[in-house]
């Protein structure tokens, strides 16, 4: 079962403001396209990265829509890559998962994030 969730704190070092700076990378464990194709989705700033790939900034994602299924949770992100309109599957056996990665999905396209039955469920 992959549930982790990994939380680095920007080292003081290379921080703007020492030791004063909450900056964070934050990564899912994830599936990403199917079950079973084992991924860490990136949060650095206002970017989101699977893997090594260079990822998208949080402006070019649309929506998304999250869905229940027999394993778990699919969440489908819909995006857009120069100018074309492209669909991403990120998967997650736990609710929590789930619901905690859309509130960070959220916060990168900049708005407010729903509480996490809200995005699950739509209440």
């Amino acid at each position: 079962m992959i549930s982790a969730i990994g939380l680095s704190l920007a080292s003081p070092a290379l921080a703007q403001l020492g030791a004063a700076d909450s900056s964070r990378n934050v990564y899912f464990d994830a599936y990403c396209g199917k079950w079973g194709n084992h991924c860490k989705v990136y949060f650095r700033g206002t970017r989101m990265s699977v893997d090594n790939s260079a990822g998208i900034d949080g402006s070019q994602i649309e929506s998304y829509s999250p869905e229940r299924s027999g394993r778990g949770w699919t969440i489908r992100l819909y995006y857009t890559d120069a100018g074309e309109k492209k669909l991403a599957h990120f998967m997650f056996y736990e609710e929590n998962q789930a619901a905690y990665f859309l509130e960070f999905v959220d916060s990168i396209r900049g708005k407010q994030s729903r509480s996490a039955l809200e995005q699950l469920f739509g209440y």
